[in-house]
C-alpha cells in the first residue's frame, strides 16, 4: 500500500490505536499532533494531514485530510515535503538534521515537543504498516 493513501491509513489507524492504547502506551503526554505533508504525489497539489490526539499517552482520535481548509488546530505541528518524511522513515536523513536545515519546520510549544520525541519515534514505526508500506 502506497504510503498516505485513504487505503494506508485505513490499515495504519488501528495499528496506531493499538500502539498507544491503554496499558501499551509508550509515554504519558497528552498534546494534539497535526503532520502535515507537501508534493504528495497523488495528492493534486493539496497538502494532505495527519492528526492525532493524546491524552495521557492514549490516541483518543487519529484522522486524515487533504487540504489546508479542513486542517485541525493542534498544539504541536510538523511541515515536511513527502520526500523528506519518506527519507526521515527508511532512515536516510536524521531527523536533527532535516530540523536544522529547514526540511521540518515545527510549530508549537517546543519543550513539549522535545518530550514528544520518543512517542513521535514509535509512530514513525506504526507507518511501516506490518511492512507492508510502500514508498
Amino acid at each position: 500500500m502506497k504510503f498516505l493513501t485513504e487505503e494506508w491509513f485505513e490499515e495504519f489507524k488501528p495499528i496506531v490505536l493499538d500502539t498507544f492504547a491503554a496499558g501499551k502506551t509508550p509515554s504519558k503526554i497528552s498534546t494534539t499532533l497535526c503532520e502535515m505533508y507537501s508534493d504528495v504525489p497523488f495528492a493534486n497539489g493539496e497538502k494532505l494531514w495527519m492528526f492525532f490526539k493524546f491524552d495521557n499517552g492514549v490516541v483518543t482520535e487519529c484522522t486524515r485530510g487533504v487540504g489546508l481548509s479542513t486542517v485541525p488546530e493542534a498544539e504541536y505541528t510538523t511541515d515536511a515535503t513527502y520526500e523528506v518524511v519518506v527519507k526521515l522513515l527508511k532512515g536516510e536523513m536524521a531527523n536533527a538534521k532535516a530540523l536544522l536545515k529547514g526540511q521540518v519546520k515545527l510549530k508549537g510549544n517546543v519543550s513539549k515537543a522535545l518530550k514528544l520525541i520518543s512517542t513521535h519515534d514509535v509512530l514513525d514505526k506504526c507507518k511501516f504498516v506490518n511492512g507492508t508500506t510502500e514508498f
